[in-house]
């Protein structure tokens, strides 16, 4: 908290500025249909609700117990610092919303706007997550939360601040959609470069069943020989999707005996690695410098009688051409799965050995490129959220707009609010939060 306040400021609690809540048992109302948002439906992005679900009240989740009102500003209590925040509106009144949610309702000292822009600082977001507890589930309490101090100025000042960045922040908004919807565009590119190239092919089809050495699966059972050091154990996590390059970045260690059953699956370079259950369909090269590895039970193997194929198939099999085939053989009922024999039948457009090295050139190339903007827009929208938090940071000191000094003191009007709160009975000030 900046120890410096402006003449007319105040430091305060979350407390000293919100009111009780209702919360109900929405399963004593069972044919009662409410809305409701849990922390997954808040985006983190852009501090919205996006997802709220729907229920009736005998469906209800057993933490469904909060009651929104329009202007409510809703902050997850798990994991703060992935700043699941956001401000209720007016169509979502009367909802419902998770105990895992603090719910911030505003009293006459605050705007809602201006409580909404501190608890999205990161003055206030490093200052809270300190109170978290738990390493597996870390989470702070809602009385963290209401405990947590707010920079407090004089009501007219706060509207006045509002009026500022809603004004400033419009132009980081709007530039901060487009370099999110920039994303979208660079997956749609890329498939579009796939599918320029291979949709159009003229070339004989063969299947891996002619095509390769090998195909297989991985063993189960190879958790015990998990270790923190040894061959790397791919998963279904160490592919992507839209790329043939592994990710090695959080890979699995073993440390098998010699005479352990997956040993027939030690990687080679040149292998291709497909994902046959879970998030099916992603692919994988083995590349030289990799070492020795292992697959476990959700990833085939295809070994190639041509090695030198393989970066030109793994391109395919990203394509929608190639993911097609894999789709269309998914056996799974309730989740995904593919069988071996469906990895078999899949057909690949072979040209001679010389075509398909500059099919992989162009697409190596182009994709570079796209990568490139898609970095460079990266980098933008990070600068973006640094400045919106200079913004703030500016906004809570005191430095975005003038102090007028006919402006109502905030400790002069915290003062006649606790007052009317100590002059009303206990009793009814617990029937509201527990109605």
């Amino acid at each position: 908290m900046t120890a410096d306040l402006p003449a007319g400021w105040v430091e305060a609690t979350l407390g000293d500025v919100t009111e009780p809540f209702e919360t109900i048992d929405p399963r004593k109302l069972s044919d009662q249909e409410f809305r409701y948002v849990d922390i997954g439906a808040i985006d983190n992005a852009s501090a919205t609700i996006t997802t709220p679900k729907k229920f009736k009240g005998a469906d209800a989740p057993s933490r469904a117990r909060r009651v929104l009102k329009k202007d409510d500003v809703l902050f997850s209590t798990v994991r703060t610092y992935l700043k699941n925040i956001a401000m209720v509106p007016k169509d979502l009144e009367g909802g419902l919303t998770s105990t895992g949610i603090c719910l911030l309702r505003t009293s006459e000292a605050i705007e809602p706007k201006y409580l909404f822009r501190w608890v999205l600082s990161e003055e206030f977001i490093s200052s809270i997550s300190q109170s978290q507890d738990g390493t597996l589930y870390p989470a702070v309490r809602d009385a963290d939360v209401f405990a947590a101090p707010i920079p407090l100025p004089p009501l007219p000042e706060q509207r006045r601040i509002v009026r500022k960045l809603d004004r400033v922040t419009a132009h980081s908004t709007k530039a901060r959609t487009h370099l999110t919807a920039l994303k979208t565009l660079v997956e749609r590119y890329k498939a579009a470069v796939l599918g320029s190239i291979f949709g159009g092919m003229r070339a004989e089809e063969q299947s891996f069943r002619a095509l390769s050495l090998m195909v297989t699966s991985g063993s189960r059972g190879w958790a015990k020989y998990y270790s923190d050091t040894g061959p790397l154990f791919i998963r279904v996590g160490d592919t992507k999707r839209g790329s043939p390059e592994l990710d090695l970045s959080s890979v699995q260690h073993v440390s098998p005996p010699s005479n352990a059953e997956g040993q027939r699956t030690r990687l080679q370079e040149s292998d291709i690695v497909v994902t046959i259950t879970a998030d099916l369909g992603r692919v994988g090269i083995v590349p030289n410098d990799l070492g020795e590895a292992y697959i476990n039970q959700h990833v085939a193997l295809i070994r190639l009688k041509e090695p030198d194929y393989s970066r030109y198939i793994g391109w395919f099999l990203i394509s929608s051409l190639g993911q097609k085939q894999l789709f269309e053989n998914d056996r799974g009922a309730t989740k995904s799965g593919l069988g071996l024999d469906d990895i078999r039948a899949v057909s690949i457009p072979l040209p001679p050995l010389e075509e398909q090295r500059e099919i992989v050139r162009r697409i190596d190339a182009a994709f570079a490129r796209i990568d490139l903007l898609a970095a460079e827009a990266e980098r933008a929208l990070t600068l973006v959220g640094h400045l919106d938090q200079r913004i703030l940071e500016r906004a809570f000191s005191g430095g975005l707009v003038s102090q007028n000094p006919d402006d109502e003191p905030a400790a002069a009007l915290l003062a006649r609010i606790k007052a009317t709160r100590a002059a009303t009975p206990a009793k009814k000030r617990r029937s509201r939060a527990k109605a």
